[in-house]
């Protein structure tokens, strides 16, 4: 039933029926068997169709037509993968020792939320882009219109944002704004260097997004998978 239920809400959320499958099976499981595969589907599948009356059956990231340019980009796709798992290795760290700190705290376990959102608060008087559904500021970084200058710093205080209000939001988001951010700084500066043979940036976001999720929930399916639905490309 925990299965099915994340199934639907990653299905129903991200309009991704698909997704929402694969990471039950691949997180929540840990195993792909028959009727579990069965009961699952039946679950997602259902969530999709309600979200889709309610709300319609667009993708949720419009995005241009993007190509591969030339074979060169194939390592720094593998280099941005790498990278990719550094990120996410760094952003479960600093969450669990998040989640330490605050169980360590000796003071009434309900207001241990309010400090973590004074914090966070504080974060986004400096970084409004921390908040909200992170869509926007993906979407400005697909279409380049993030400064390179905020890339690297979204990157860590998200990190740190996601970390202290851990246990009143998911990861998965996240996930997706840093993997984008850093892909889109790492297209950003390859295209710069190497403007022949790479494409725009907006391509290495989408892989940077799919990349940082892939390392941080260890599913690479589903972040194949989900990228294809959210973007219908």
């Amino acid at each position: 039933m925990v299965a099915c239920g994340a199934a639907g809400g990653i299905s129903g959320t991200f309009n991704a029926p698909l997704a929402g499958v694969l990471f039950s099976m691949e997180i929540i499981l840990h195993r792909y068997t028959g009727r579990s595969f069965g009961l699952v589907a039946l679950s997602s599948v259902t969530s999709a169709a309600i979200a889709h009356a309610f709300f319609g059956d667009s993708a949720i990231f419009n995005i241009p037509s993007y190509e591969l340019v030339s074979a060169w980009e194939f390592p720094l796709h593998v280099l941005l993968g790498i990278i990719a798992a550094f990120v996410a290795s760094v952003f479960v760290a600093v969450l669990y020792k998040s989640e330490d700190l605050f169980e360590a705290l000796k003071f009434p376990a309900y207001l241990k939320p309010v400090l973590g959102g004074l914090a966070v608060g504080l974060i986004g008087v400096f970084y409004s882009q921390i908040f909200g559904v992170l869509y926007l500021t993906i979407d400005f970084t697909m279409a380049g219109s993030l400064a390179l200058s905020l890339f690297l710093p979204l990157v860590l205080i998200k990190i740190l944002a996601t970390s202290l209000t851990l246990g009143s939001g998911g990861v998965f988001a996240p996930s997706l704004f840093m993997g984008a951010v850093l892909g889109g700084a790492f297209g950003n500066i390859s295209h710069e260097f190497l403007p022949g043979i790479t494409g725009p940036e907006g391509a290495y976001v989408l892989v940077g997004m799919a990349a940082v999720f892939a390392a941080a929930a260890r599913a690479p399916a589903t972040s194949i998978v989900i990228l294809f639905e959210m973007t219908r490309d």
